[in-house]
């Protein structure tokens, strides 16, 4: 079964069009670490009718001859409408992190804002904020975060993601 074609919970409606896999290309940006450019895929799944939508997020750092290189970063989690407007994120991270993101969806063009309301098992972390906005055929990620070294919210990742067909 596609995850376009699973039972997906009514109160879910508003995040079918997420559902599959979304793939491109992107960067990431922050005071601390060297700029570089990256491959991600992005699935959004159903299942069984459940009130939530599994994500996995995997990135690619881009070797020098612009194929995909080494393996960069790897979350997992769950996507949560808490009212009709309102959504919450969970999210597991290889490296140990955990988060637990709050915010608003908005319909056309769908958009998600979350910022992080719990981090959990990585000192170095103190917030993180989080978009998603589909519009048309095109799917942009984008991350802020803030650290112990650069307190205030910063751009991290922007990605553009196409539908993988």
């Amino acid at each position: 079964m596609q995850p376009t074609d699973a039972p997906l919970a009514e109160s879910l409606a508003i995040l079918r069009p997420l559902l599959g896999t979304w793939r491109g290309r992107g960067q990431v940006t922050f005071p601390t670490i060297e700029t570089l450019a990256y491959e991600e895929e992005l699935r959004f799944m159903a299942r069984d009718g459940r009130a939530a939508l599994w994500y996995e997020q995997a990135t690619w750092k881009i070797a020098p001859d612009g194929t995909r290189g080494a393996p960069s970063h790897w979350e997992t989690g769950f996507i949560h409408l808490t009212s009709d407007a309102q959504i919450e994120i969970i999210s597991a991270q290889s490296s140990g992190r955990v988060e637990v993101l709050r915010g608003t969806i908005t319909r056309a063009p769908l958009r998600i804002a979350v910022a992080s309301v719990v981090q959990g098992n990585d000192e170095r972390m103190r917030a993180t904020a989080r978009r998603i906005t589909l519009d048309g055929a095109t799917l942009r990620y984008e991350m802020d975060m803030a650290t112990t070294r650069v307190p205030a919210l910063q751009s991290h990742i922007v990605a553009l993601l196409s539908r993988a067909s």
